[in-house]
């Protein structure tokens, strides 16, 4: 991240609290989904609206 602040010569910015979470959200909800199903749970995914800014 340094070297792209350096190199573009562009200030920094904060990108937030959830930001890792929302930019990996596909492979966390496959993990979570493949863990629970070895626990022996059935698992059946509805995605819900999102609130602005929100991680559902």
């Amino acid at each position: 991240m340094s070297y792209h602040i350096l190199k573009d010569k562009v200030p920094y910015k904060e990108l937030g609290d959830n930001y890792l979470m929302q930019r990996r959200r596909s492979q966390i909800v496959k993990s979570h989904t493949r863990m629970l199903k070895k626990l022996g749970y059935s698992v059946e995914l509805k995605e819900e609206a999102l609130l602005a800014g929100a991680v559902a």
